[in-house]
């Protein structure tokens, strides 16, 4: 998330792939014996001598678990993919990466091609639970160089209940299918994946961890969308709701409408952050290269989640885009933060309050001691912002950022 407010939790991750170190042997110019890695150079599941990054594998007919092989006594062999000098060619992996960006950003924007018809639209939409008919709007746009379509939705329930959410879809090029993030108004965050269909029209995106729920799209090229709620039983696939986005004369629900039972929670714990709802100005360092930008944060939900939207301008005449998330999870008494960004990548986080309350210890869900996000409130002025990565000496600052109202930080 190469972004100031967020110092680029994305961009740690980039600027390690980057460095032209050769990855497969991380820099050292030896990687496993050919005993133990055969042709899997720096993959070893079993003995790879010293170079182990996995306990050694007791079914390993070389070492038989040592770690040790005895074919090369521990000491590894020359690395295929340098040659032994733990570098690649400078601008290698750089190169690489572009290339392959330019790749993802093509096929998520050829994916998100069916839909393209529905974006900058606002449309009526139909949802049927049960007994109960829910009536409410989408209003679509794509975002993040057309790597993510968002669709805000705002529907009421007979008796005024509020049914709103945000989803966020997007195309993972190398899953071959579609991924979704479906924000709710109750604070959670539900992910789903699914290929599309043969045609191209039809999405069938199970719930992540709860496999046995699917939300269906057919896509109705220049009409809308027929979209369905199912659960898997032995008998198939079971509809619970269907709803019908179309176009035609919609307008959002009049009021806020009466807010999920859980909302409360969500935002006394998000009390501290709430002075951020406005327009900030960002000043800082990336990796020693100057970045300034500016964010638009908005309450989505009345108060439940928080929208950061935000450009950023390197000193190198670089331009990023990304967009932010921010939720409070009463059960674990901690922040969550998903973060948008190009192309099509999502970064999902958790922070536990610190400093008294006054500030944010973030770290990714599957990276937590790789990197962390440290964010310091400044109620009557904005938000100080640090990055760090892991190392053998602890953790060391990557970028630093100041979030102030406009003017003021100059």
């Amino acid at each position: 998330m190469r972004i100031p407010l967020l110092l680029l939790v994305m961009s740690l991750v980039a600027t390690v792939v980057l460095a032209d170190v050769c990855p497969a042997c991380k820099g050292t110019g030896r990687v496993g014996c050919g005993r133990c890695f055969w042709p899997f150079i720096g993959k070893c599941n079993t003995c790879s001598g010293l170079y182990a990054t996995r306990a050694p594998g007791p079914g390993c007919p070389s070492c038989r678990g040592s770690g040790i092989c005895p074919g090369c006594n521990g000491q590894g062999m020359t690395c295929l993919a340098c040659n032994g000098t733990g570098r690649l060619p400078a601008g290698t992996l750089a190169k690489r990466a572009a290339e392959q960006r330019q790749q993802n950003l093509e096929a998520i924007r050829h994916a998100l091609q069916p839909l393209a018809f529905m974006d900058g639209g606002t449309w009526a939409l139909r949802h049927t639970k049960g007994t109960d008919i829910v009536t409410g709007t989408y209003s679509v746009r794509s975002c993040l160089e057309g790597t993510w379509l968002l669709f805000q939705e705002a529907s009421r329930y007979p008796d005024g209940r509020a049914d709103d959410c945000l989803i966020a879809l997007t195309y993972e090029p190398d899953a071959k299918g579609y991924f979704m993030l479906e924000f709710a108004g109750s604070g959670q965050a539900v992910v789903l994946r699914g290929p599309a269909g043969g045609d191209g029209r039809t999405l069938a995106l199970a719930v992540v961890g709860q496999e046995s729920l699917r939300l269906v799209w057919k896509i109705l090229p220049g009409t809308g969308l027929d979209m369905s709620i199912e659960q898997q039983s032995s008998g198939g696939w079971n509809r619970l709701s269907e709803s019908r986005v179309r176009q035609g004369a919609a307008s959002p629900p009049a009021g806020s409408g009466v807010p999920p039972a859980a909302a409360g929670a969500v935002k006394s714990g998000l009390r501290a952050a709430a002075f951020l709802a406005g327009q900030w100005e960002t000043q800082g360092q990336e990796n020693n290269v100057a970045v300034t930008g500016e964010i638009s944060v908005e309450p989505l939900f009345g108060g439940t989640w928080y929208r950061m939207t935000e450009s950023s301008h390197y000193a190198d005449g670089r331009t990023l885009e990304g967009e932010v998330f921010l939720t409070w999870v009463p059960d674990l008494q901690q922040y969550r933060l998903i973060v948008l960004t190009v192309p099509g990548q999502s970064t999902d986080l958790r922070g536990r309050s610190v400093d008294g309350g006054r500030g944010i210890d973030f770290r990714p869900v599957d990276q937590e001691d790789a990197f962390r996000l440290l964010w310091q409130f400044r109620p009557q002025e904005g938000l100080d912002v640090r990055a760090e990565m892991a190392g053998e000496q602890g953790w060391t600052p990557y970028a630093v950022s100041s979030v102030r109202r406009g003017g003021q930080n100059h």
